[in-house]
Order: structure tokens, then sequence, then C-alpha cells
């Protein structure tokens, strides 16, 4: 049987980061799952899984932070999935066009921290620019990400 420590529970995965505190990340994983809401006729409804790791130095370094969209895709400041891929690739997007969610893997990006309503777990409330162009490996920048 493998053996455990237990540990203090300080600056663990469980400590939540302040409501509002913008950190560095990069962009793990966008995937389509089903959600718990249904349409108008009863069929559950996808959502895009967001997976991000803070890559900030200090003690959140290495977190992941997961957050949910609807698989809405418009160009309208409401709708997260458009401003938060908007602001991960650094471009607009042309009505009708179309790109692969997995373009945002790797990247980096800024995320504005928000606390559920419950106060057990962290969300992200926005997404911002990464001040620079790095992430964690990608041949492209933003910029120049084929579409």
């Amino acid at each position: 049987m493998p053996k455990v420590d237990v540990g203090g529970a300080k600056d663990s995965e469980f400590t939540i980061l302040p409501e509002g505190e913008v950190v560095a990340a990069t962009v793990l994983d966008v995937e389509q799952v089903p959600s718990d809401f249904e349409d108008d006729e009863g069929n559950k409804k996808d959502q895009f899984q967001w997976d991000f790791i803070i890559t900030d130095e200090g003690p959140f370094k290495g977190r992941k932070i997961r957050s949910w969209t609807t698989t809405n895709f418009v160009a309208h400041p409401n709708c997260k999935a458009y401003t938060w891929s908007k602001a991960i690739l650094r471009r607009d997007f042309k009505e009708g066009e179309s790109f692969d969610t997995d373009d945002l893997i790797s990247q980096g990006c800024r995320l504005v921290v928000g606390v559920t309503a419950d106060g057990k777990w962290n969300r992200v409330t926005s997404v911002l620019p990464a001040k620079d162009t790095t992430s964690i490996s990608t041949s492209e920048s933003p910029q120049e990400a084929p579409f």
C-alpha cells in the first residue's frame, strides 16, 4: 500500500485564490463536454470545458483552474467563448469564419480569478491577453496561426 504524508493546507490546491486576482496562465485544453443544461426540447446541451495552468512565479504556480462556457461563438461582449478566444489569440474573428479550439492550446493569457458562490472553488471570470507571447510550446505565435 502507498504511504502518504499529511501536508499543511497552506498553499495547497484547495487554497482559494482571492476574488479579482489576475494571474498569468497557459491554456492546457479546451474540450466540448456535456452540460447539465437542456435545450427547449429537453436534450442535454454541450459546453466548452477550459483547463488552464497558472504560470506566475509564486505559491500558485502550477495550479490548474477549470472553467466552462457555452459552445455559442458569437461576436458579442457577453459571449465568453468568443471573448476568451479573442484575448488568447489576440485577434478578431470574421462572421462565418471557423477555427479549431486546438489552436488555443499552449497559448499564454492572463486570468481574472473568481470564486464560486459557495466559496469552495476558483473559477475564471474573464481572460485577458498575455503580457507577452510566450507559452509552453508552440511553433507559431498567435498572430501567425492559420485559420
